[in-house]
């Protein structure tokens, strides 16, 4: 606590004319100002103990379009208030986003937000009509970087 505007200091801790006081106790704590001029003022504030309530959703996450993930709360509350109406420790989402949660226990809150990115599909161009001449194989490239692949034959090539 640290009042402004006065010469000498009072506090109910004591640590008279100090502009500051250091406590480590909840409790109800007053200062008293005064002013060369004679005037004075009093405010009190009241402290409050607590755990501080740590939430963390975890880092940021990326799905694939169908796919849904599991976002729960990492410690206990005694409530739960999701962005999307939810009011459980966890919740199921399957649509990109921004998503936060809201807990709180007797004394103390805590919040957390996380992204949910959608990755998007792979995009896989054949011709229609592919000839071939005889016995001969027919060559089919579709191949991307980064892409994996899955053939009606078995393959995995991108060829």
């Amino acid at each position: 606590m640290v009042p402004a505007g006065f010469n000498a200091y009072v506090w109910s801790e004591g640590g008279n004319n100090s502009r500051t006081l250091t406590i480590n106790k909840p409790g109800k704590y007053w200062v008293t100002g005064y002013s060369n001029s004679g005037c004075s003022a009093t405010d009190t504030i009241f402290v409050k103990s607590g755990n501080f309530l740590m939430v963390n959703l975890g880092k940021d996450t990326a799905i694939c379009p169908g796919e849904s993930v599991v976002l729960k709360a990492s410690t206990s509350g005694k409530t739960y208030q999701w962005s999307t109406g939810g009011t459980t420790p966890q919740i199921v989402v399957d649509n990109p986003g921004t998503y936060w949660l809201k807990m709180s226990n007797d004394v103390c809150e805590g919040t957390d937000t996380i992204k949910i990115l959608q990755n998007p599909l792979p995009t896989v161009v054949l011709k229609d009509t592919v000839l071939v001449c005889g016995n001969n194989p027919a060559f089919i490239d579709i191949y991307k970087p980064g892409q994996q692949y899955l053939w009606s034959n078995g393959s995995k090539s991108g060829q």
